[in-house]
């Protein structure tokens, strides 16, 4: 028997487990599908996001991505990652149970080749690529509570936590609130981790430190600041190409509330 999981972006392959709210999960004996049922993930951490894997009996995890540092986690649970993948949940099942699984790789994948030699002029990766980039999970520090109408903090390293929000070809689908953990013990390097393991693609604050860009831009996630208003204006600016890029606190408009710091 072969279970095999696959979190969802609505119909599609979740660009990041960690965000995906649910999961479809596939039984399999032989050639033969036993069962199919959709597993509920909601707001769970990380160790619950384990602990369901491991409830269920997961052999073989697709998905878009998934940090680096929790592998070894995964491979103590049994379950195999294969990541990088984009495209409808049902393609990509049904790839992998075919034994084509690589065709519908368009990013790094763990335990698979890597992608620097995918041949770029298959229109229908290329279309994949697309697609997966067209999907975001856009993070804004925030001060207080109100979801997408929760106030842009001014610091990164001092803001009370953080709306993630799902961003379909430039549209918000969903989002939630994160706290902030690190808010009453603000240690430099901590609150980058924690963005990192939380799988946003997309960072928005109003400034941050230079020690806190270089490791967010290091893990592939881009960031801008210089957001002021509302979470969803600030989102929605991005989107649009009016907020981009980065400047280290201090060379930007809020610098009078910034104060010194180091992430």
């Amino acid at each position: 028997m072969m279970r095999v999981a696959l979190p969802l972006f609505g119909e599609d392959i979740s660009p990041r487990f960690c965000f995906a709210r649910e999961m479809i999960v596939i039984e399999r004996h032989g050639q033969q599908e036993v069962s199919r049922r959709r597993v509920q993930l909601d707001d769970a951490s990380w160790p619950e996001r384990f602990s369901v894997l491991e409830e269920h009996r997961i052999d073989v995890l697709l998905c878009g991505g998934f940090p680096r540092r929790y592998l070894p986690y995964a491979s103590r649970a049994g379950v195999r990652v294969i990541v990088g993948l984009a495209g409808r949940v049902e393609q990509v099942a049904e790839a992998f149970f075919a034994g084509r699984i690589e065709d519908w790789i368009v990013g790094p994948c763990h335990g698979q080749r890597e992608q620097e030699d995918m041949d770029h002029n298959d229109t229908d990766v290329v279309a994949r690529k697309e697609n997966m980039i067209e999907k975001q999970v856009v993070m804004v520090a925030v001060d207080g509570q109100g979801g997408l109408d929760a106030m842009v903090s001014a610091h990164f390293g001092h803001c009370a936590g953080f709306v993630l929000a799902e961003v379909e070809r430039g549209v918000i689908r969903a989002s939630r609130e994160v706290q902030n953990p690190h808010a009453q013990n603000h240690q430099p390097g901590m609150l980058p981790r924690f963005v990192q393991e939380l799988g946003a693609n997309v960072l928005l604050a109003g400034g941050m430190g230079q020690k806190a860009q270089t490791m967010l831009t290091r893990s592939g996630i881009e960031v801008a600041t210089g957001a002021t208003g509302r979470a969803r204006h600030a989102i929605e600016a991005f989107l649009r190409g009016d907020l981009r890029g980065f400047a280290p606190c201090g060379e930007h408009d809020h610098r009078a509330s910034c104060g010194h710091h180091k992430d």
